[in-house]
């Protein structure tokens, strides 16, 4: 939370939600989606992905492979490459 007022060009995040009551997890997305820098969001939350991420990096065959797209949209576009 002390990031967000320090105003950081990024922030790290891994698993942000965790321990985090439902209010909490609503307030940190919608801080999210207002954030005018950049972040880099590890987590397992699904819904949080889908709710504010607009690009995905995988590291895939010691590769890091960049999609400038939302969650839902990058799972489609990889369930069709690894149907390949």
């Amino acid at each position: 939370v002390c990031a967000f007022f320090q105003e950081p060009d990024l922030l790290l995040l891994d698993d942000p939600t965790n321990h985090l009551d439902f209010p909490s997890v609503l307030w940190l997305e919608n801080r999210l989606r207002a954030y005018s820098g950049s972040f880099m969001l590890v987590t397992h939350d699904r819904n949080l992905l889908e709710n504010v991420c607009n690009a995905v990096m995988l590291i895939e065959d010691q590769q890091l492979i960049t999609y400038k797209m939302d969650f839902p949209a990058f799972e489609k576009k990889k369930a069709m490459q690894d149907k390949k």
